[in-house]
């Protein structure tokens, strides 16, 4: 008799029966990922650790599969890193050269068009996050500490990512897999209901 361990095995190794918990899976992961990214924001005391959280949510919340995460987490990371990288120029150059003149508001502006322009194209994702980044470092200039605070929401973001993609590479569900086996449970089910017509 198989004990509850190699129960619990089978159905972990056997891709068919995790098509079968799918969406179970996915809300354990989830789950089980959040409840980490929160332990480490805690335990070390993160500042604005609230975006591993966050992070997490977005790369995982609506996506199951595999191809899908690591797409949105590699969106989620250039976004997240070109967001910064523009950010910081604008603040260099506005506590720098331009001191809260008119070209300033017109940078943030122009910035803020190109990043609105691109996200309705493919990959969009990627300059709307861009921009939203810009966006938290242009607002949070006057706390006195936006290097500092701009460092911390980068590199949680970065954080949450990896946690998610772990998440993912620990509880994988592959599409190609997941589809082939709907594909042959409809088959089956339309075998059985072409067997019952037929036998009247």
């Amino acid at each position: 008799m198989k004990t509850l361990l190699q129960q619990a095995a089978e159905r972990w190794f056997n891709p068919y029966k995790r098509y079968r918990y799918s969406r179970l899976i996915h809300a354990v992961r989830l789950g089980l990922a959040v409840l980490c990214a929160t332990l480490i924001a805690r335990r070390f005391g993160l500042m604005h650790g609230e975006w591993i959280s966050i992070t997490v949510f977005v790369v995982l919340g609506m996506l199951q599969f595999q191809g899908a995460i690591y797409s949105k987490a590699v969106e989620r990371m250039l976004g997240t890193l070109i967001g910064l990288a523009a950010g910081l120029l604008i603040l260099w150059l506005n506590q720098n050269h331009l001191h809260d003149n008119a070209l300033f508001y017109l940078i943030l502006g122009a910035f803020s068009a190109v990043a609105g322009w691109l996200a309705v194209g493919k990959n969009g994702y990627i300059p709307m996050l861009a921009g939203l980044t810009m966006c938290m470092l242009a607002g949070g200039f006057h706390s006195g500490e936006w290097l500092h605070d701009s460092m911390m929401r980068a590199l949680n973001v970065l954080l949450g990512t990896a946690i998610a993609v772990a998440a993912a590479k620990l509880m994988p569900l592959k599409s190609t897999l997941m589809w082939r086996f709907l594909l042959a449970d409809n088959l089956t089910a339309a075998s059985r209901v072409l067997a019952e017509i037929g036998n009247g």
